[in-house]
């Protein structure tokens, strides 16, 4: 919910014109220099109140707090994003369900997540289309990205205000025994997500997909209600996930983002001003945090194997192409949401093979 701090009183009369000028005319960028810095908010005060099941040490949950510091530095601290970390507020889907029905401003969840009301990032859901975070980057940065933006502004009325590197590609994670080709899934049950790609996926494969929201992940292995799943790297970590589990296989099927939204009616009723800053804090986020999550991602295994002991595999080529080849079947399977002939335009503009 925007929540509006009170004006000084020794101001109010000239905060009560200015509100009156933004109603009726808007607010302008006040310089030509175009950074947040540059920025001279003018704009009411207010709280925005952010939810988020990262970490706030690791790379998402930095990437959050640097666009929070760019929003208060460009307000001179009129406008505060107040960032609820580690699912204290929502879980991954439920913080979209919520920025909906308004109970907080700001929501994030990875891509997969937003499957029940958008088929906008179905292709980022399928396997092997891209082969790392780089090639995704391509994508979000160029004309995808921005078809991405357009379709979530019409249905489900959100606003993107960014799409953040996610920890790279995902490894298949397992507590019960050491996994190496797609038969050694057979008969396992594993945490899917709302995608209905992602489960697609794990029956291709031979298991059989649960979804679980992130948040209730670490009881679910605990338990044994599921065998495994496949997160990034740092989120295993930064949810302490990792502690229940014993093998990993990295196959890297799979690139994804964080995106942050706002509802579309919220974002439009804040002051014009506002709006271009919190978008310029987006994309100085997103290309702030390349470098951040890469020289993250470029530490994770080790801290698997000797901080945790967990056993990571690396599949060799032929048993690589056993996983992509069964994978790829599902690019065929939803020929009215997403089309292999796009799924193949997609991977050439990532670069990968």
């Amino acid at each position: 919910m925007l929540k509006s701090k009170s004006i000084p009183v020794t101001a109010a009369a000239r905060g009560r014109r200015w509100m009156t000028m933004l109603s009726v005319a808007g607010a302008v960028l006040l310089t030509s220099a175009g950074t947040p810095d540059a920025l001279a908010y003018g704009g009411p005060e207010m709280t925005l109140r952010f939810a988020t099941i990262k970490n706030r040490d690791l790379s998402q949950g930095k990437q959050w707090n640097h666009f929070a510091e760019l929003v208060n530095k460009a307000t001179d601290g009129k406008v505060k994003v107040q960032v609820f970390y580690d699912g204290t507020l929502f879980g991954e889907r439920t913080a979209v369900e919520a920025v909906l029905n308004g109970s907080i401003d700001i929501g994030t969840s990875a891509n997969p997540q937003y499957a029940p009301w958008t088929d906008a990032m179905l292709w980022m859901d399928m396997p092997f289309v891209v082969d790392d975070q780089a090639g995704l980057r391509k994508l979000l940065d160029g004309p995808p990205g921005e078809a991405i933006r357009r379709s979530m502004e019409q249905k489900p009325g959100l606003k993107v205000l960014m799409m953040i590197d996610n920890g790279g590609g995902r490894p298949v994670l397992t507590v019960s025994k050491q996994v190496k080709t797609p038969a050694d899934l057979k008969g396992m049950k594993v945490r899917s997500v709302s995608s209905p790609v992602d489960q697609a996926i794990w029956r291709a494969w031979g298991a059989s997909p649960t979804p679980i929201d992130f948040a209730e992940v670490y009881s679910a292995l605990q338990s044994h209600v599921v065998d495994g799943y496949a997160p990034n790297w740092s989120d295993a970590i930064g949810t302490k996930q990792v502690e229940q589990l014993k093998y990993a296989c990295d196959i890297n099927y799979i690139v994804g983002t964080q995106l942050a939204v706002m509802r579309l009616d919220k974002f439009n009723a804040l002051p014009k001003e506002l709006q271009d800053l919190l978008l310029k804090a987006g994309r100085d986020t997103e290309q702030w945090g390349i470098k951040v999550d890469a020289d993250e991602v470029a530490q994770m295994q080790d801290v698997f194997r000797n901080k945790y002991h967990v056993v990571i595999y690396k599949p060799t080529p032929p048993e690589l192409e056993q996983w992509k080849s069964l994978a790829r079947t599902v690019w065929t399977q939803f020929p009215g949401r997403v089309s292999v002939e796009k799924l193949k335009e997609l991977q050439q503009a990532s670069g990968a093979q």
